[in-house]
């Protein structure tokens, strides 16, 4: 089931945190493979809590990766970050989770608000650019919903979509590019923040990679139905797998908003 999980941290100084740290700590303890190219499981923004205390955010898609964030996010579990090495200060806690039963039946609309609460840039191949299209929008959310479901799928050998779902059969649905543009841009406010995002080389010498991302609010309007019900799904699952490039590093939390 997509939930969204947060704990906070004791000991670390966020401020000398880099993404990259934070990034290599969490991938340590949830990524079963090495350099894993599937992963259950992504980073919301880190920042401070009601308790002043830094604290994580980590999205997770498949029952698997709540089960190995749940074994190790426990109160006095060590993290090391770069030179900074503290412990999970309390046990994680659940602030939002939506069963895939739910997120595959959508709701009767076709406008929708959403918020890139941190920076969110789409790949162009190997280009990264913080202009968020929404026919790429929607590819990038569809790919990450069937691998999801495949996942989930081959971890609990039981499909967690009903077949009757009206995402059931949207999802596989061969999409062109001029359906896809049947969702439309209809306002849009914010501005663009440069992420920077370490990358080792060889020898060890690091280079950053500035990476553009759109931080604000987007509206959007379907003028096709089977589009609409797509969209709806898919932007309720934004909230829970991250949208664009980069989502492991922090980058890409969403919400949709009343609209």
């Amino acid at each position: 089931m997509p939930a969204i999980w947060t704990f906070p941290l004791l000991g670390i100084d966020i401020t000398q945190v880099r993404l990259q740290q934070l990034h290599g700590a969490m991938s340590r303890e949830m990524d079963r493979e090495h350099k894993a190219t599937r992963k259950d499981w992504s980073l919301g923004a880190l920042g401070i809590g009601p308790e002043g205390l830094p604290r994580v955010v980590v999205r997770t898609l498949t029952t698997m990766a709540v089960d190995v964030l749940r074994q190790w996010a426990v109160s006095g579990a060590e993290i090391r970050l770069g030179r900074q090495v503290g412990a999970v200060a309390d046990h994680m806690v659940e602030t939002q989770a939506e069963t895939w039963a739910s997120l595959a039946v959508p709701r009767q609309t076709n406008t929708w608000v959403m918020e890139f609460l941190a920076p969110t840039s789409m790949a162009e191949g190997s280009w990264y650019s913080p202009l968020i299209k929404p026919d790429s929008l929607l590819v990038s959310l569809l790919m990450r919903w069937n691998a999801a479901i495949t996942m989930e799928t081959e971890q609990t050998g039981d499909n967690p979509l009903a077949p009757g779902a009206p995402m059931t059969e949207l999802a596989q649905r061969r999409w062109t590019r001029e359906a896809l543009r049947a969702l439309h841009v209809t306002d849009i406010e914010g501005q663009t923040i440069a992420v920077r995002i370490p990358r080792l080389k060889g020898g060890g010498h690091r280079i950053d990679k500035v990476v553009p991302g759109f931080v604000g609010r987007m509206a959007f309007r379907a003028s096709s139905q089977d589009l609409a019900m797509a969209t709806d799904s898919l932007f309720r699952f934004a909230e829970y797998c991250g949208v664009g490039a980069e989502v492991n590093h922090g980058m890409g939390s969403v919400r949709l908003l009343p609209d």
